[in-house]
């Protein structure tokens, strides 16, 4: 890209699949080329309504190609002008057969982490509506904004064989209930189970997560 001429409305166009789903973002000195980024959505701009589970590796080692989390929403209707939102994530950490990977896969630190174990560091990006928000285990390690989102984040292990589930719990006035869900960029997309309907974060879709009925009992 540095070294020859190309056309910037033909590479948008070939890409703009991938900027829909995060795995491209592209920032240009150029105002004109920055606009076309920002048209496309590659620009990576958040904004105040978008909902997404973002789960990290953080091991020091290769296993995240190995992770598929998944995430249910159940809502629950709270008063008659908001709903109480629980996300629940799972992660499972499958057991593999060594003689298919590699130390350089499977990591491992003495002391740190056992080879094989994924220690994931997962942020929850919530509207920026969004309030009394709680999580009892293993507790937020960290919290605060970013750009318009309300954000809130946890490092945890998941041994090899083992799965973990993390769940978060949130407010949201009705009238602010209809979220967008925020691609996580992974290779594989995320599948979440929105009372009872299975979506995925591959692009950006509207979920409105209002509550007719109770499916839980709010915390």
């Amino acid at each position: 890209m540095n070294e020859r001429t190309f056309s910037i409305p033909g590479l948008a166009a070939v890409l703009a699949d991938g900027a829909k789903g995060r795995h491209l973002q592209a920032w240009s000195r150029d105002a004109a080329e920055q606009q076309l980024w920002e048209k496309l959505g590659a620009d990576g701009a958040l904004n105040p309504k978008q909902l997404g589970v973002l789960v990290t590796n953080v091991s020091a080692n290769k296993l995240d190609y190995f992770i598929d989390p998944t995430i249910s929403m159940t809502t629950a209707p709270l008063g008659t002008s908001h709903t109480r939102v629980r996300l629940r994530l799972t992660i499972t950490n499958p057991r593999r057969n060594p003689k298919n990977t590699s130390p350089y896969i499977e990591g491992g630190s003495e002391g740190y982490v056992n080879p094989g174990d994924h220690r994931a560091y997962v942020l929850f990006y919530l509207p920026a509506a969004a309030s009394d928000i709680h999580n009892e285990t293993p507790g937020f390690s960290t919290s605060g904004t970013d750009g318009p989102e309300t954000v809130g984040g946890m490092i945890f292990i998941i041994p090899q064989g083992q799965t973990r589930t993390i769940d978060v719990e949130f407010t949201l006035p009705n009238d602010k209930a209809t979220v967008e869900l925020l691609p996580s960029g992974r290779l594989r997309p995320e599948r979440y189970t929105v009372n009872g309907k299975t979506v995925t974060d591959a692009v950006p879709i509207d979920i409105d997560l209002e509550a007719s009925n109770g499916v839980f009992t709010p915390q």
